[in-house]
């Protein structure tokens, strides 16, 4: 259906209308599971390890490798679900839809990448460094959340003054 044109949300639907059940054997699909199972490499075959790793045993919190552990790739692993064609055709299609990111991969982590919604996200009109987010304290009692260049606050406020 997705090579036919059709999108996650409208997949999702005819699932729910032909009573296919999901994984937890529910007859009850959104748009983000169909498009975990179009991206996942498992259906035609193969396995990347090493998409997540854990940064504390202890509180064992989990992130997304952004280059940080290896990763290893392993062609035709096992049997697969889809022919490879089928799969390449619709992550071709995937990658054309995909709108483009706003924040870049380079593998260097914000210090508070998931800390609030738009960490990592936003940028310095001015000199194009991240913002971020801090309080200020108006009074002893009420805190006001600001967005703040990062230039300006490591490298003071002569080098990013708006």
């Amino acid at each position: 259906m997705y090579l036919q044109g059709n999108g996650c949300g409208t997949i999702a639907k005819r699932l729910v209308e032909l009573g296919i059940k999901n994984k937890r054997g529910t007859v009850e699909w959104h748009d983000h599971g169909v498009m975990g199972m179009i991206k996942n490499e498992k259906y035609k075959g193969d396995v990347l390890l090493g998409k997540t790793f854990t940064v504390d045993s202890i509180s064992k919190r989990r992130l997304a490798n952004m280059g940080e552990e290896n990763q290893y790739y392993i062609r035709d692993h096992h049997e697969a679900i889809v022919s490879r064609e089928i799969w390449d055709k619709a992550e071709e299609i995937r990658l054309k839809r995909a709108k483009p990111k706003l924040m870049q991969t380079t593998g260097n982590r914000e210090r508070y990448t998931r800390q609030f919604t738009f960490s990592s996200m936003l940028e310095c009109g001015y000199c194009g460094h991240k913002l971020s987010r801090r309080t200020r304290h108006q009074t002893t009692t009420t805190k006001k959340p600001v967005w703040q260049c990062m230039n300006a606050t490591k490298n003071g406020i002569d080098n990013c003054p708006n």
